[in-house]
């Protein structure tokens, strides 16, 4: 018994390209006609085999139907205009063919030569306003370093004219009684306590013993005057030691500018 062959169908049909008919129940694969049919699995690969082909057939129809939807006007005129004038048309034909190299070559010149323009365009604006800024900075930190100096001899003029006029009233107060050299002395340490009061870092107190000014960074306390109550001076002309009054420290009066310096 010979073996059954799939039919090719020659229907006309729009959907389908190619059509596979299905197996009729009478075709085995067996040469026994009590055999069992062989053809479930591949009927069914093949079934799904075709439902993509026709799914795609379907899509790309589709596609081309919208395209040439798009185009057909376009054709339509161009087919038009070379009926009616053959010799322009070919005309433009052969211009168009020879022309395109040319113009694309042209349009991509134009694209770089835009494109490095536009770069050293911007390279020279940044290093033009740098160049500037930097001239204008040769003119500008000198006389920023003069402003500065006038302004540091200003301020010394001013603190050497403030300090001066303390230590005038410091020497007024100390010598109302009379002009002598303990109350100018007196008038003189009250001045300096009070300008390195002024100084939080520099805390300074007089050494009655050596008749000198001595600076320490530690706050002067009671017990620091306490031990300098009574100091002993030699006097220089009589050359016999006298009692000197203990050395308070000096308390800015309530009327005197507060500026630290």
């Amino acid at each position: 018994m010979p073996h059954p062959v799939p039919v090719i169908s020659n229907e006309d049909d729009t959907s389908d390209i190619v059509k596979v008919s299905p197996p009729s129940s009478n075709t085995y694969l067996g040469v026994g006609m009590d055999e069992k049919p062989r053809f479930d699995l591949g009927e069914k690969k093949m079934d799904d085999v075709q439902a993509m082909v026709d799914e795609t057939v379907r899509k790309v129809r589709a596609q081309s139907d919208r395209l040439q939807a798009v185009a057909r006007p376009y054709a339509y005129r161009t087919r038009s205009f070379a009926e009616q004038r053959p010799v322009l048309f070919t005309f433009l034909a052969i211009f168009s063919a020879l022309s395109i190299v040319p113009i694309a070559c042209f349009a991509g010149f134009i694209i770089s030569a835009t494109i490095f323009v536009v770069g050293v365009a911007t390279i020279g604006m940044f290093l033009s306003i740098l160049t500037t800024i930097l001239f204008a900075s040769t003119i500008l930190l000198p006389i920023l370093f003069f402003t500065s100096l006038l302004s540091l001899i200003t301020l010394s003029f001013l603190l050497t004219l403030f300090l001066a006029q303390r230590l005038y009233t410091h020497l007024a107060e100390s010598t109302t009684a009379g002009a002598d050299y303990e109350a100018l002395s007196k008038g003189v340490r009250g001045w300096l306590d009070e300008t390195t009061g002024r100084l939080p870092a520099l805390p300074a107190k007089w050494s009655d013993t050596g008749g000198e000014w001595r600076t320490s960074l530690a706050p002067n306390t009671s017990e620091d005057w306490r031990s300098n109550a009574i100091g002993m001076k030699a006097d220089g002309a009589l050359g016999e030691p006298v009692m000197v009054a203990p050395i308070r420290p000096h308390t800015l009066d309530s009327s005197a500018p507060g500026i630290n310096l």
